[in-house]
Order: C-alpha cells, then structure tokens, then sequence
C-alpha cells in the first residue's frame, strides 16, 4: 500500500518508507469507456475485485464514481472462504443488480470459472477474458479458449465495439479480437522517425516531418484509410531523400505490423477516385508477399515543396513495405499536384477496405491457410 495509505487503513505507521506497488497501478479501462458502457447499461456496472474498497478506492478514485459500488464485492474486506474463484461475490452482484444477463470481463482463469459456475447457478453470464494484460497473450488465448471463453479481447478498450455487433447472441459465439495497433521507431545515422497506427481508428492525424507536401499526402492516407495515424519525422544528416525515404519505410511497416496474421480481413479491393480533371485507380491484395506496380505520370520536375523524384521514391518506398501487392496508376490529368493527391486518396481509399473487418471471414483470408 506504501507509508500513506497504510497508515490510513490500519492506523499504524509502515515499517517501510518506499512507495507501495500501487502507486505503479496501470488502470486500464477510462472514463471515456465507461460513458459508452453506461449508455447501454444506465447504472448496472459493478465491480467484483480481490481487493478491498480503500485500495480501489485510491486506485480508480478518477472514475469510481461511475461504477455501482453500492452493488459491487470488494474480497479483501470479505470472509476468506469467498475469495475468487468462489462464485458467491459474483451472483451477489448480480442479484443486487437485478441483471438478466450478465457480462464478466476478467483476465484470469479465476474470473472464468466464476462465470460459468454463476451460469450453472441459473444467472446468465457471459465471460469476456481481457488478454492484453498478459506477457504470454497466445498462451493465455488458448487458455481461455480451452475451457470455452466466449468473448477474447486484446483490450477491454474493445467491448463496446464487440457488443454493438454480436449482443444478443453472445451465448453462441466465440470472439476473439485484437487490437490492431502498432508502432515503429526506425532510427538511423541519417534520420529519426516514429509512427503509430490503429487500423481501426477513425482518421485522426498527427503529421510532422518538416517536410510540409509530405505531412499533406500523409495526413490524406491517414484521413482517407481511416487511420488513426501520427508520424514524427527528423533528420539527422539534412538530406531530405533520406527523410523522405526513411519516413515512407516506417509508414509502410506500422500499417504491415498493425495487420498481423490478416486473420478476418477483407483483403482485396479496388478504387478509382477523382480530383477535378484527374484520376487514379489503386488495386490492393494485403497477401504477405511485396510486389507493386506505380505510375504517376508527373511532369514537372517539383510540385510545392517536393522533386518529383523523391514524391516517386517516397510512393515507392511505402507501396513496398506495406507487404503486399500494390497496383497504384494515374490514369490521367493536367495539374501534377492533382495527380499526386487523386493517386494517395485512391490508395487510402483502397487500403480502408482492405484492411476492414469481413464478418463472415472465418482466419486467414487465403486458401494455403496463411499468407
């Protein structure tokens, strides 16, 4: 608990002055969550926790005023014989929430076997097993899986998104769903650069390369494949090929990270998208195997703050670590710099669905089984 809190709770001073572990608590569900949760569940969000109301209380005092305490158990200030996994603090809860049917999110065996054992009881209960908390993710997937989980989540940031589209019928379905979220930092004698993307954001930027019709034709990927997407760009040498370069390198292989396995992707799509009296075409296969063909069909020789050669390299550079076969083509069109922006739209645009969820994809979307 630390000298504070432990001279709160047991009203005597702590033989040791160190900061306790629970000042090092990583709380991992907001209150931004929990708005949305309470919009579907008004006030019924309880908390069945092995430890005891003070230490809660010290830990989530931001957001404890959004949970039910009043129907929650806290098991540190209980009977022993409650302790987890016995069901009883659950289907209390439960009852004192007057609650049909029951969602358990938990990160434990424990937890699981409290909700099922609250299902034998009569209360229906489905368990939501929260994996992203564990150093050995898969092993505990296959935990969870094994002794029948019916929802596996990376982050608890997901339920409500999961709810949305399968609540009512969660009792059949098994889900598993990561977040598909990565970041890369790439740092070099030449540059320094580092990029995080969510896949399932909703086009939120942050662009910073110095370099400012390159933050432009990023900025339009992100918006337009709706990315949740931030790049932080510095050059080290004061070349701008290496920056360019460096920056469509790690861009290309955050997106390639964030995809994973593939597992449940659309994969495929096409796009043709126009910018006043120009037009391109981009034609996406997310397979894991990097081949792409480009045509811009520039002219001049610098559009804004770009030659022409590097607004080529940095196409090039990204389309090949995306890892994946990429047909991207400028059809036709008079301004360059419509070109330029027609050809990344049409590429985001593509990418977007590609990279979407298919709900009646069942794995990997290939038939070898992988990619």
């Amino acid at each position: 608990y630390g000298p504070e809190l432990y001279q709160k709770l047991f009203k005597k001073t702590s033989q040791f002055n160190e900061n306790g572990f629970i000042e090092n608590d990583k709380v991992i569900i907001s209150k931004e969550l929990l708005d949305k949760l309470q919009k579907k569940f008004n006030q019924n969000i309880a908390i069945v926790t092995g430890r005891g109301y003070a230490s809660i209380s010290y830990s989530l005092k931001e957001i404890l005023d959004q949970f039910n305490t009043k129907n929650s158990v806290f098991l540190e200030d209980e009977p022993r014989e409650l302790a987890k996994p016995n069901p009883e603090s659950l289907l209390r809860s439960i009852n004192e929430l007057n609650s049909s049917h029951t969602i358990f999110v938990g990160d434990s065996m424990e937890d699981l076997i409290m909700a099922q054992k609250a299902t034998e009881n009569g209360n229906k209960t489905t368990f939501c097993g929260i994996i992203g908390t564990s150093k050995e993710t898969d092993l505990k997937i296959s935990f969870f899986e094994k002794n029948g989980a019916t929802l596996i989540l990376d982050s608890i940031q997901l339920l409500p998104k999961v709810l949305n589209l399968v609540w009512g019928r969660l009792h059949s379905l098994v889900i598993k769903m990561k977040s598909r979220q990565s970041k890369i930092k790439r740092t070099t004698k030449e540059t320094d650069v580092t990029v995080s993307v969510n896949l399932d954001g909703t086009g939120k930027t942050s662009i910073s390369t110095g370099i400012s019709f390159l933050d432009h034709l990023i900025t339009a990927l992100g918006k337009h494949a709706m990315l949740d997407l931030q790049v932080k760009a510095k050059s080290r040498d004061k070349i701008e090929h290496h920056l360019i370069e460096d920056t469509a390198i790690s861009v290309g292989s955050a997106i390639d990270k964030a995809l994973g396995n593939r597992a449940g992707i659309t994969r495929f799509s096409y796009t043709s998208v126009p910018m006043d009296e120009s037009l391109a075409e981009a034609s996406i296969d997310l397979v894991k195997r990097p081949y792409y063909k480009l045509k811009l069909q520039i002219k001049r020789s610098k559009i804004e703050d770009m030659s022409q050669e590097d607004i080529e390299h940095f196409f090039q550079s990204l389309l090949q670590n995306l890892n994946s076969c990429i047909h991207l083509t400028v059809k036709y069109g008079d301004n360059d710099h419509h070109k330029i922006e027609a050809a990344m739209k049409s590429l985001a645009v593509a990418l977007r669905i590609a990279v979407s969820i298919d709900k009646k994809q069942k794995g990997i979307p290939s038939t070898k089984g992988a990619m």
